[in-house]
């Protein structure tokens, strides 16, 4: 079994807002995983030398190792389907 050790982190986007809800998950083992809270940090214990993949819709993933404090970047994807985040709601009237 591989030790464990604790990772922390805090998700922004690229004007420095929280990242409210992004994946962390270890890369090649998704089963051991979390989502950022309304503050964009999350914590998680993870094997020893393990790569995390942290993504939300509409943001290029991050690769990057696991460390006892991470702090991550996340910038919008220009390739991503919709209009660069502008999103257009409507309600049905009946």
């Amino acid at each position: 079994m591989h030790n464990k050790s604790l990772s922390k982190g805090h998700v922004k986007d690229s004007t420095g807002e929280p990242v409210i809800g992004a994946n962390v998950v270890v890369k090649d083992n998704s089963s051991i995983g979390t989502i950022t809270d309304l503050n964009g940090n999350f914590v998680l214990s993870v094997p020893q030398n393990s790569t995390l993949v942290i993504s939300f819709i509409g943001y290029k993933p991050v690769e990057m190792k696991a460390a006892p404090s991470v702090t991550v970047t996340l910038h919008e994807d220009a390739d991503a389907s919709g209009s660069g985040g502008d999103w257009l709601w409507y309600r049905e009237e009946k």
